[in-house]
């Protein structure tokens, strides 16, 4: 019996075989990296107008918020930091107390941990790391979630403008052994809902702000 001779063309559709065989193509990147673009919470349910309902859209945005929270909360943690509100008293009027100053009065020691204006409560979001408390420089990347709200469109209602209010600082004790350290930079992802909506009411010049309508005017 002659032995099998195979010619080029052959060896190299054999070859081809093999490697085919015993490896799998690698899916495309743009593929991935839509994949991992894909908000963490599941979009809601179309109506049959194509459109997402006001109790769908709210619960939409309550699961993104606690999403934005535990990412948040990860972020922190790799970070070997975790979070801690801490309620604090505002200086007095006037004070000319410094963002990160620590203030000794009587036998305590006071930190600056942020600028406040009236009406806000007085706590601060920091970060621990042992005994060491530590600001936190928050910087997230917002993603959007694009949403088409059922709702109409409502135009933006005129209100009078607000005199600034002067900021105070805000002080927290320290406790025995605690030190305030540096800001700690945060950085980490998380989505918002970019909502549209199906219709619009219609805006006359009285809900544009000053400067838009004086522009509009011939």
């Amino acid at each position: 019996m002659r032995p099998l001779v195979l010619g080029p063309l052959a060896l190299a559709l054999l070859s081809g075989l093999a490697v085919a065989g015993c490896t799998r193509p690698a899916p495309p990147a743009a593929a991935v990296a839509t994949a991992a673009e894909r908000p963490p919470v599941p979009a809601p349910l179309l109506s049959a107008a194509g459109c997402v309902e006001s109790r769908d859209l709210a619960a939409y945005v309550r699961a993104l918020d606690v999403q934005r929270s535990e990412a948040r909360t990860r972020a922190l943690g790799a970070l070997g930091a975790r979070p801690e509100e801490r309620r604090g008293s505002f200086a007095e009027p006037g004070s000319r107390l410094a963002l990160d100053q620590v203030e000794a009065r009587g036998e305590g020691r006071f930190a600056v941990v942020g600028m406040f204006a009236l009406g806000f409560e007085p706590v601060a979001s920091l970060a621990r790391q042992g005994l060491l408390l530590r600001r936190i420089d928050e910087r997230p990347r917002a993603h959007a979630a694009p949403v088409l709200s059922c709702s109409e469109r409502r135009c933006p209602r005129p209100r009078p403008a607000a005199a600034p209010s002067p900021v105070r600082p805000l002080l927290v004790e320290l406790a025995p052994g605690e030190q305030l350290g540096e800001p700690l930079r945060l950085d980490y992802d998380y989505w918002r809902a970019d909502v549209s909506y199906a219709s619009a009411e219609r805006c006359g010049a009285e809900h544009l702000p000053a400067s838009s309508a004086a522009s509009a005017t011939p």
